[in-house]
């Protein structure tokens, strides 16, 4: 969905009676109040993979996910305004240990943000996208302390993001189970 033609075309698109049997959800240009409403329809409770990349969604959008979309397993927030604060909303989902696949690219975090989204189990996620963030290599610093909150991380993506070959020599020795690390286009 490109343009759901803002909170009347959101509650139209969650109400949908043939919403219940969608499974992946790709809604570009969302903002708060439409994230909102989609993440609290009952339409979309089923949802196992909802895809707001590309929109104009802040830390409200994360904090409106509370109980809801229980079956989600891939986040994708890429591209959005999310920045350090929007980590305390995911934090705070109550589903989010459940999550195999997050993206949080070019979400205005810093090492702080992603010390904040590893901070405590995450014993689901296979993948995590974090390119294009404001990070240095803290970051590896801080997945190495994590390793016993992160299980099932296979793959890693740091590109753009501000890192040295120092993290590279970090991770080697993480503990990390890493299948792939991302950290092209860093210096």
């Amino acid at each position: 969905v490109a343009d759901l033609g803002g909170e009347a075309g959101a509650r139209e698109l969650a109400a949908a009676p043939w919403m219940a049997r969608v499974r992946r959800l790709i809604a570009r240009r969302l903002d708060d109040a439409c994230f909102a409403i989609l993440a609290a329809g009952s339409g979309c409770q089923t949802l196992e993979s909802f895809n707001a990349g590309g929109g104009r969604l802040t830390a409200a959008a994360t904090a409106s996910l509370a109980d809801h979309l229980p079956a989600c397993r891939t986040l994708i927030l890429t591209h959005n305004d999310i920045t350090d604060a929007g980590i305390v909303g995911l934090r705070t989902w109550r589903h989010v240990e459940a999550v195999e696949t997050l993206y949080l690219s070019v979400c205005g975090l810093t090492p702080a943000g992603v010390a904040n989204l590893v901070a405590a189990p995450l014993p689901a996620l296979i993948r995590l996208g974090l390119t294009g963030n404001e990070l240095d290599d803290t970051v590896a610093t801080i997945f190495a302390a994590r390793v016993r909150y992160l299980p099932a991380l296979r793959i890693l993506e740091l590109k753009s993001a501000g890192l040295t070959r120092a993290a590279l020599d970090i991770f080697e020795d993480s503990g990390l189970a890493l299948e792939r690390l991302d950290l092209r286009r860093n210096s």
